[in-house]
């Protein structure tokens, strides 16, 4: 059995290794920054590539970006939730945390655990959280690319979510071709989606710099880093471009309800986006930690 990584330790019941627990002194931070810097902001999370607090006043966001992929060492983050939502629970005030995990509305109604992902596994463990409202976490999912409320999100768009990253498989669907006729359209991507347009509008009641132009100029500074990045033709990116959608959309339902106390749990490229978000409405980023267990 190999040595575990500095700063943790073996445990006996699980054989994981874990953050060795130290006492921190609240101080200036309240309980939930001091349980998440505990859990959360350290190197040993497995196949995460890194883990960012982002604060503005009382608003406080972990971001945690993985690599999609099964646990093999160190710190599972399914072992590092249970033990983060059961510290919490214990807590006689305790915060209410609101846990964004990467997963559509479809989905949230469904058990779809079809890979052995961590994220797979997590999505299981939340999925009475979401549907029940019975967990001491409040558990939100975040992608608007798919739902059973049809009304809210046009056939074209519901099709174009169906299929595979960098190909362009896409164009063969009439109905698609006829909203994407050139890479111009792009922005139809999240301005047709009225999920997101609709959270878009209340966070702007809250926070003024989250208008529309806001993420329009942002949608598309990520679409051309896209197109820098990796020198496909445009048609080949759609797919990943819509994926970005659903880190405006998750950014505006934090802003919009004015939550203090949040985790989000996406893959990387996701909680980058959502950094940079937070970065252009004024959030700082008070501490980043980059994973040592990444395969």
């Amino acid at each position: 059995m190999t040595r575990c990584p500095n700063g943790t330790r073996r445990n006996k019941k699980t054989l994981e290794c874990e953050p060795v627990k130290t006492v921190t002194p609240v101080d200036d931070y309240n309980i939930f920054n001091v349980m998440c810097k505990r859990h959360i902001m350290v190197p040993t999370l497995d196949n995460v590539l890194k883990t960012t607090w982002m604060c503005n006043h009382d608003s406080n966001i972990f971001l945690i970006g993985e690599m999609h992929a099964p646990h093999t060492k160190c710190t599972g983050i399914l072992n590092m939730l249970k033990s983060l939502i059961k510290e919490n629970s214990q807590l006689p005030n305790r915060p209410e945390i609101d846990f964004f995990v990467e997963l559509t509305q479809y989905s949230s109604s469904k058990m779809l655990t079809t890979t052995k992902t961590q994220m797979s596994y997590i999505r299981t463990f939340l999925l009475n959280c979401i549907k029940e409202r019975i967990c001491t976490i409040r558990v939100h999912w975040t992608d608007p690319t798919q739902t059973d409320h049809k009304y809210n999100i046009p056939d074209w768009l519901q099709e174009l979510s169906k299929t595979k990253l960098f190909t362009d498989e896409w164009t063969q669907t009439p109905l698609i071709r006829e909203q994407l006729q050139t890479e111009k359209d792009i922005l139809k991507l999240i301005t047709e989606n009225r999920f997101v347009m609709k959270e878009v509008e209340k966070a702007r009641q809250v926070n003024k710099k989250f208008t529309l132009a806001f993420v329009k100029r942002l949608f598309l500074s990520m679409w051309q880093q896209n197109k820098t990045r990796f020198g496909l033709d445009w048609t080949l990116l759609v797919k990943l471009q819509l994926r970005h959608v659903m880190d405006f959309y998750s950014v505006a339902r934090i802003i919009k309800s004015k939550m203090k106390h949040v985790v989000y749990y996406a893959g990387n490229i996701h909680t980058d986006n959502a950094i940079q978000i937070l970065s252009e409405l004024n959030f700082d980023k008070k501490q980043q930690v980059l994973g040592e267990c990444v395969n």
